[in-house]
């Protein structure tokens, strides 16, 4: 394999018009039908019915579909669709259910953490990753969030950490984490970590769905680890931008969170 792409999306968001679940889980399938991606880790499939709809229509092109079981879907809402074969494993973020989190039955039920797949006998592992939303926009050391975060960054580092002998390690996913943030510092000072991405300043969370007044952040990643002579991230980009239409008629964004794109070269120097 010369070249593997990756798309990262959070597919639902707690904004999203239930009532046209299924045309933009449709529309999100066509478009990846019609594009040339090897795997695609989502974000928020929270239900067996969310996964019911991705996969009907994803089967025939990505006839591997990697989540871990619980009570009510995918495990943490995470899912990664392959056209090659995986083994998995799941690493569960251990919650200190602060100020922020303390009470909330859907950070209870969810089970946020990081599901992984080794492609088979290529020797390349896939992170798939949600932390802690936070809701003020705020990232400072004196947010109610920051704690809660910065144990998920290390938890989530010791995994990079326990794959370390793949030839490449790709982690994406709604991170949660503001690019101009201590945090943000904190999560990507893991060694050989490039961050294609690191230079953009395009929100990957849409203006139109916040409530506060403060300017949304790049929130979603996709990080590369590994020695840099083995890849060079070649290709990237970001999807589902603007408003689409449905195939009902209804014109709206297809999430609340934009997804990005990355294709990359396995073989020669990271870009720059």
């Amino acid at each position: 394999m010369r070249y593997l792409t990756i798309a990262s999306l959070n597919t639902f968001g707690g904004v999203i018009n239930l009532v046209d679940l299924a045309q933009r889980y449709k529309t999100i399938a066509n478009y990846f039908e019609n594009k040339k991606v090897d795997i695609i880790n989502f974000q928020e499939v929270f239900t067996y019915y969310h996964l019911y709809l991705l996969n009907k229509w994803l089967k025939n092109s990505y006839p591997f579909c990697t989540f871990q079981y619980s009570y009510l879907g995918p495990k943490g809402g995470l899912v990664t669709f392959t056209k090659v074969q995986t083994t998995k494993h799941y690493a569960s973020y251990t919650r200190n259910f602060s100020t922020a989190t303390k009470g909330s039955k859907l950070e209870f039920l969810t089970q946020r953490g990081i599901l992984i797949s080794k492609l088979k006998d290529l020797n390349i592992t896939i992170l798939n990753t949600h932390l802690t939303a936070v809701l003020n926009n705020d990232w400072s050391k004196d947010s109610i969030y920051f704690y809660e975060l910065m144990s998920e960054v290390k938890q989530f580092q010791k995994v990079v950490r326990n794959n370390k002998n793949s030839k490449v390690l790709i982690a994406s996913g709604d991170f949660n984490i503001a690019k101009d943030s201590v945090l943000y510092q904190k999560l990507i000072n893991i060694p050989t970590l490039y961050d294609p991405f690191k230079k953009d300043i395009l929100p990957t969370r849409h203006q139109h769905f916040s409530k506060l007044k403060r300017k949304t952040n790049c929130v979603d990643y996709i990080f590369i680890i590994g020695n840099t002579s083995l890849y060079k991230g070649e290709k990237k980009k970001y999807i589902f931008t603007r408003k689409t239409q449905l195939q009902n008629g209804n014109v709206d964004y297809i999430s609340d969170h934009m997804g990005i794109y990355l294709r990359i070269h396995l073989g020669g120097k990271a870009s720059s």
